[in-house]
């Protein structure tokens, strides 16, 4: 990654780059507040803070509300049940 941050930097002297360690997590949370045109494909819905963390993923912070709420969304409801 540095060697891609110096040779785009020299190759476009009006940009400016920086170099995030630690993963997508630490990506996110250096840059939500910041700079969130960079993160714009993100569903930020899915994403919250959680104390000592700073920003995480929902459903690693909850992963049983997840489990619910896929369980939820993949059940037929009963109008769709008696239809079929």
């Amino acid at each position: 990654a540095p060697r891609a941050a110096m040779a785009a930097t020299q190759a476009r002297s009006d940009i400016s780059v920086a170099i995030l360690r630690g993963g997508f997590q630490q990506c996110m949370t250096q840059l939500w507040a910041t700079h969130p045109e960079l993160i714009e494909g993100v569903n930020s819905e899915r994403w919250i803070e959680y104390g000592r963390y700073g920003l995480v993923w929902a459903p690693d912070a909850n992963p049983a509300a997840f489990v619910a709420e896929l369980l939820a969304a993949n059940t037929p409801k009963a109008s769709e049940d008696a239809s079929a």
